[in-house]
């Protein structure tokens, strides 16, 4: 078996180096004329003892655990943006570190990641709560295909874009035909779609295909996550436009500065 952590920190953003994630947003930001929201982290560096205890608590039955050190971190005062965009997918990452080698097994990743999603879904909601009403008239839609359980970076990513004022509908668990409904029904700017499996590379390509059918005008769309990692062929056999784990990249596909600019 070909071993991928069950929530991988990175479908499409912050593999690459822990600072990434930080950087991304700071690169969007600037793409886009407006302030970084993440404060600069000197050296991209952790505070270890934090991320352990975030890890421990991922690992805990212990049902207080994980709000308790979410609201250790904001007291030591790691904002929610950083503790979004760069503290749990660290500690997603190390759980799938610790499964390549045997340290953990593929239940306890799985179990652990997804108390990490929970706790995202918490630091992210007051942060969704303050961008309720995008600033920029583009709109994004970012897919999870059906069957594919690798979600913490698509959220993150999703996180990201909407504190730079862009607005983002995050569909998880998404069959072809109702993406393909959903751009029927409305004008989307860009489609991002964040796969993990090689074998699942036909319905992407499926999925493809029925965006461009069912789209109202030229729709770009991108391809990022773990699945870029495998195979680099996957712009090619999916028919995107562009595939890569750099969401700079992928504004810059549809012109979005562009249209940001316009609707201010």
């Amino acid at each position: 078996m070909n071993k991928k952590p069950a929530s991988s920190p990175q479908e499409a953003t912050v593999r690459p180096s822990e600072h990434y994630a930080s950087l991304a947003t700071q690169a969007l930001a600037k793409l886009l004329d407006r302030p970084a929201s993440l404060p600069s982290q000197p050296n991209g560096a952790f505070d270890d003892l934090a991320l352990a205890r975030l890890c421990d608590a991922a690992m805990t039955i212990d049902p207080t655990a994980q709000p308790r050190i979410i609201d250790e971190l904001l007291a030591a005062g790691i904002t929610r943006e950083v503790i979004c965009d760069r503290y749990i997918p660290a500690a997603a990452r190390r759980m799938g570190d610790a499964w390549c080698a045997d340290r953990m097994s593929f239940a306890e990743v799985s179990i652990g990641a997804a108390r990490l999603q929970g706790m995202l879904r918490d630091v992210m909601s007051p942060l969704a709560d303050n961008h309720k009403n995008p600033k920029s008239g583009s709109r994004i839609l970012m897919i999870v295909p059906d069957r594919d359980d690798h979600t913490l970076g698509a959220m993150v990513v999703t996180s990201q874009l909407r504190r730079v004022g862009i607005s983002v509908r995050l569909c998880l668990g998404l069959r072809p035909e109702t993406a393909g409904s959903l751009v029927a029904e409305h004008d989307f700017d860009l489609v991002m779609i964040s796969s993990s499996k090689v074998e699942g590379l036909e319905t992407v390509k499926f999925m493809v295909k029925t965006l461009r059918e069912e789209a109202r005008r030229s729709l770009p769309i991108a391809i990022g996550g773990i699945v870029l990692e495998d195979n680099e062929s996957v712009k090619t056999l999916c028919g995107a436009d562009l595939a890569t784990n750099d969401p700079v990249k992928a504004v810059e596909l549809c012109n979005l500065k562009g249209s940001i600019r316009s609707a201010s």
